[in-house]
């Protein structure tokens, strides 16, 4: 791509000026400028004293300290916790307008059950007494009949918090293999490399002391990993002399932060990159000694990697000059402390297995700032019987589902080609969704059962910052619940006493308080007075590791020929939700009008492929997939490749509220899923597209 350095500070730098303009760029001046907005809904507190609730944002593993401001104990906005060592004082923006999902109009404020045709939204409401009677009723049903996998369940998060554990030992003991969860690129590399290495093991980057970064597509500043973390180190990197390097087919703000170091590249071909760098590396016998124990069987797979890789191919795939690769290489070998990263985008979609396997050896190489190490201990619980399985399965086994119950997710609409898993879903006789807030699955659930939010209700996570270590998080009530709702966690556990046996048995407390201290142990006290601690990580990993997959394809993308000669990849950004939870107002309103133009969404291309196209800036467009087709309108911007389409994500919503329902459409509605062999995982984020005018 042939981008000019004026051309690349014109369009990037001044795109990022706002993003990293200070170390905490998104304390967002005065949270209370969220409620000054004419909203119809937005509550008028009494007059009285004024307060402050110290509590941690659940809208995200991240866990940032918070302060709920309160006028008379009514919440009136939400601000940064100084000194806080996650969040540093700093909020993204869902962080700070989290007031308006308990206020909002998209809040389900009692028990609802379905009274018209699924997806209509005609509910009428129910006593929680009825409610959970009618649940029970179907529990013991499907067990009676012997027919306990006829549940399956769904969360909105597998990671080794207390409410993803206590449905862990629900499912297990009540007899049902079917449970799901959304993985991601760090909680399924966690996973296949604990089944590589025969224990559990985390990823251990110490971001904060590394002289080199190789970012391989990361949102390093548009939400990957901590958000608000994060964007403190990148600003870190650059008073501490760290060079950072990003491939990106995007001049993304990340891109910007690279200051020159951002290098154009074809979308999916990151693992052409390394694999060049690693055997260019081998060439130059630049490696590290170290690694010799680091990879299993290393003098035959070196030989192997170094006779089967040739840099012209390399340069062929990824658009990157032999050149540029051999330059890169060499910065990274010669690193003191380098640390290659991925995750593409906000690091919401799994990688294949080849492309982990490559990644890591990169680091493996060269002994940089990134290994594995075993997981530290979690609580006193160990892992149940039954353990998450990848999200896009449950549409697979769908027909097999009699009963499903949905725990703050949001799976009709953020599995792939919603569209058309949307109908197998609402296929299946039963549907609960535990929510807060009217989504698309809870406009298709017979039975709603309405959940406190975030600041209303105690609860735990396990955050993995840019430090060395995880820390657990805990947060207390910041606020009593405002309407008829109730804690996930204690909903759990009143379900489990019902149906009796051996799933009371498994989870024998009494409220959501008593499993977590059940759960922390001799930690509770700690974790509760200080809302954070910083856990031990085991010692580094001593086992080989076998490198053998890294030339497999373990998800090939089908080529679907000439009809779609364009390549479709999603933007990410901090002022769009992209996970179950949609935006809330405040967030919406932020957007730019060259992502949404009132309902139209914009896509990304190059002016090359404009004109090629015959479309111009702000055009109609028919964007159409093997999968899905829709309208939206095109952006014209040199930051983007030529023959790639840049799409927001993060909209589409059909439920929810009317600031953000209707507006946009939903990227995933656009790409299949793409099983890993290996894993199991769904491993897509791109697809191919045709673009053509209206």
């Amino acid at each position: 791509m042939n981008l000019t350095r004026r051309c690349f500070l014109a369009v990037g730098m001044g795109a990022a000026a706002g993003t990293l303009g200070t170390p905490l760029p998104w304390k967002l001046a005065d949270d209370t400028a969220i409620w000054t907005q004419n909203w119809p809904w937005t509550p008028v507190p009494a007059d009285g004293a004024a307060s402050r609730v110290a509590a941690r944002c659940l809208l995200c593993a991240n866990g940032c300290g918070i302060h709920v401001r309160c006028m008379d104990d009514r919440p009136i906005s939400i601000e940064g916790l100084p000194g806080d060592p996650l969040g540093g004082g700093g909020l993204c923006p869902q962080g700070a307008s989290t007031l308006q999902l308990s206020y909002g109009p998209a809040r389900v404020v009692k028990p609802l059950k379905r009274s018209g045709e699924r997806g209509s939204g005609a509910f009428v409401p129910v006593s929680w007494n009825a409610a959970l009677d009618l649940m029970v009723k179907r529990l013991k049903k499907c067990q009676t009949d012997g027919r306990a996998n006829a549940l399956a369940g769904v969360m909105n998060r597998s990671d080794n918090g207390t409410l993803p554990a206590m449905m862990q030992r629900f499912f297990h003991a009540y007899g049902s293999t079917h449970l799901y969860a959304p993985e991601t690129a760090d909680t399924a590399a966690a996973a296949f490399f604990s089944s590589a290495v025969g224990h559990p093991v985390i990823l251990s980057r110490d971001m904060a002391d590394c002289d080199l970064v190789l970012s391989l597509g990361c949102g390093l500043v548009e939400g990957w990993g901590t958000p608000v973390a994060m964007i403190r180190t990148v600003s870190g990197w650059k008073d501490a002399g760290t060079q950072l390097f990003h491939t990106d087919s995007r001049l993304s703000n990340t891109a910007a932060q690279a200051a020159g170091k951002w290098i154009p590249i074809r979308p999916g071909s990151e693992k052409n990159l390394v694999t060049g760098m690693i055997a260019e590396i081998l060439r130059q016998n630049r490696f590290s000694p170290a690694a010799m124990t680091r990879i299993r069987d290393f003098r035959t797979w070196a030989g192997t990697l170094v006779r089967n890789t040739d840099l012209a191919d390399a340069a062929a795939a990824t658009g990157i000059s032999e050149s540029r690769i051999r330059k890169l290489a060499a910065a990274f070998a010669t690193a003191k402390k380098p640390v290659a990263l991925f995750g593409r985008g906000q690091g919401d979609y799994p990688l294949r297995t080849d492309e982990m396997l490559t990644f890591q050896a990169l680091n493996l190489l060269c002994s940089g700032a990134s290994k594995l190490t075993a997981a530290p201990d979690y609580g006193a619980w160990k892992r149940p019987g039954t353990l998450f399985r990848p999200l896009h399965q449950l549409a697979d086994h769908a027909a097999d589902v009699d009963m499903l119950w949905v725990v703050e997710a949001n799976p009709a609409y953020t599995l792939k080609a919603s569209a058309r898993t949307r109908k197998r879903l609402s296929d299946i006789p039963f549907i609960v969704s535990m929510t807060s807030q009217m989504d698309e699955t809870a406009l298709m659930a017979d039975l709603i059962l309405p959940v406190h939010t975030g600041i209303e209700r105690i609860d735990d996570r396990v955050a993995f910052p840019p430090g060395p270590s995880p820390w657990m998080t805990f947060s207390p009530a910041a606020v009593r619940p405002v309407y008829n709702t109730r804690h996930p966690g204690d909903l759990i556990l009143a379900l489990a006493a019902a149906v009796g046996g051996k799933t009371a048995f498994a989870l024998p407390w009494n409220s959501m308080e008593a499993a977590l201290k059940a759960r922390h142990g001799k930690n509770w006290q700690t974790l509760a007075r200080h809302g954070a601690i910083e856990m031990t990580a085991g010692p580094s990993v001593t086992t080989p590791l076998d490198l053998r997959d890294m030339a497999a394809i373990t998800a090939a993308d089908p080529d679907p020929g000439d009809d779609y000669p364009l390549t479709l990849v999603p933007v990410d950004s901090l002022c769009a939700a992209n996970d179950s939870q949609a935006n809330t107002p405040f967030m919406t309103k932020i957007v730019s009008d060259s992502v949404l133009k009132k309902r139209d969404l914009l896509v990304e291309i190059n002016p090359v492929t404009a004109k090629r196209l015959g479309l111009g800036d702000c055009e109609q467009a028919r964007l159409e997939t093997p999968v899905g087709a829709a309208t939206v309108r095109v952006h014209l911007t040199d930051g983007m490749m030529p023959g790639v389409i840049g799409m927001p994500r993060g909209f589409g919503h059909q439920a929810q509220d009317p600031y953000i329902s209707g507006k946009g459409i939903s990227y995933h509605m656009l790409i299949a899923a793409a099983e890993d062999t290996v894993t199991g995982f769904d491993t897509a984020w791109m697809s191919r597209a045709r673009l053509s005018r209206v």
